[in-house]
């Protein structure tokens, strides 16, 4: 992509980000992301043709959580979970999942949003979790959506439900309870 493009969007979408953090859904809007950002109109029009496109761009740019895959799965899970602990307490992204959360029971526009960022968002541990399996690490009939739940659910409620600060140390005992006790299909 030419870098001045780039850079546009960049600067438009981090004017959206502010604008939701700071004022609700309701703000991401073309008006509003042209004046924050100094971006016309027009050219976020070319970006973005509706106001669901820019917001899905805004939301979907949030602090996703991503490690670096080393091979050891145990290290890689614990990874993931710390990057994604990072993210939920010290990032964006407890907003945009309270935000998604909240509109996408009243908005099926949200909801599709949703469901797609929350699809984008389990990829990279479902990814550490098929190449476990193909290395003979986990059981071949590991139920990844199961698996899934029991990885990343204790971090989302303890972050998200019970407002606990995790730490590192914190989620070593998540991954040793997964790799004892599997789901399995």
């Amino acid at each position: 992509m030419d870098p001045r493009v780039e850079r546009t969007r960049s600067t438009a979408l981090r004017a959206a980000r502010r604008l939701l953090v700071d004022n609700g859904v309701d703000a991401v809007t073309h008006l509003r992301v042209a004046e924050a950002s100094g971006v016309g109109r027009r050219t976020l029009y070319r970006h973005w043709p509706d106001a669901i496109t820019l917001l899905h761009d805004t939301l979907a740019h949030a602090d996703v959580p991503h490690a670096e895959t080393t091979g050891d799965l145990r290290h890689d899970l614990i990874a993931h979970l710390d990057a994604l602990r990072s993210a939920l307490q010290d990032g964006h992204l407890g907003f945009v999942v309270s935000l998604l959360g909240e509109r996408s029971h009243l908005d099926p526009t949200f909801e599709q949003l949703r469901r797609t960022l929350t699809d984008a968002g389990c990829e990279p541990l479902r990814h550490i979790l098929t190449t476990g399996k193909h290395d003979n690490a986990l059981p071949a009939n590991l139920d990844l959506p199961a698996a899934l739940a029991q990885l990343e659910g204790p971090v989302f409620y303890r972050c998200m439900v019970k407002r606990e600060h995790l730490r590192h140390t914190d989620l070593e005992p998540i991954v040793d309870h997964f790799l004892r006790n599997p789901a399995v299909a």
